[in-house]
């Protein structure tokens, strides 16, 4: 097992963690359709939480090439899976087995932990990849990070549904032209 496979298992092992938490919610949903009411809005940042874990994944085969792995390398990297797992946690709430749950209520009666937590994501990417290589902090990604950093903490103060439907639409189309385009090739 070389370094970088090394310090990887446990990001892998929280990301994963995470996954099943989204699709187990997702699961939930289904199950017990008849009781919940999905929210959009919701699904929407859900689905954000899995892209992102995603692409942390993927987008951290980059490092694979680093042959020399210090703990303060490593420590604040361990930190970006954990936020995005606790977000996986916080996404879904226990599903009732007979009383009425409407994502909708859940979603705005958590949005100020959940955005505040959610805020953690772009600084945590910051700090770790200012750490490990040459990165520029006036590079793009940093600007990208800076912006969704911006409208994350918006998203913890402002509870007005217009604004939560018109960022998740923004959301979406971030997703569609900013990272789906990075997700087709690993470098060699």
């Amino acid at each position: 097992m070389d370094p970088f496979e090394y310090v990887m298992v446990i990001v892998a092992i929280i990301i994963g963690l995470g996954i099943t938490r989204i699709l187990t919610g997702i699961a939930g949903l289904i199950q017990h359709r008849a009781t919940v009411k999905a929210y959009w809005v919701h699904l929407v940042w859900v689905t954000a939480i899995f892209l992102f874990m995603v692409e942390l994944w993927w987008g951290w085969w980059g490092l694979r090439g680093t042959s020399e792995w210090r703990y303060l390398d490593y420590f604040p990297l361990f930190f970006t899976p954990i936020v995005l797992y606790i977000l996986s946690a916080l996404a879904f709430p226990d599903f009732p087995d007979k009383d009425r749950l409407d994502i909708r209520d859940y979603y705005y009666a958590n949005h100020r932990w959940f955005f505040s937590i959610f805020a953690l994501y772009p600084i945590t990417l910051f700090v770790s990849e200012s750490l490990l290589g040459p990165q520029s902090v006036l590079s793009w990604q940093n600007y990208v990070r800076l912006g969704i950093l911006a409208v994350l903490v918006l998203c913890a103060i402002i509870r007005n549904a217009v604004f939560h439907v018109i960022v998740a639409l923004l959301l979406l189309a971030f997703f569609v032209f900013l990272i789906a385009p990075r997700l087709d090739v690993i470098a060699a």
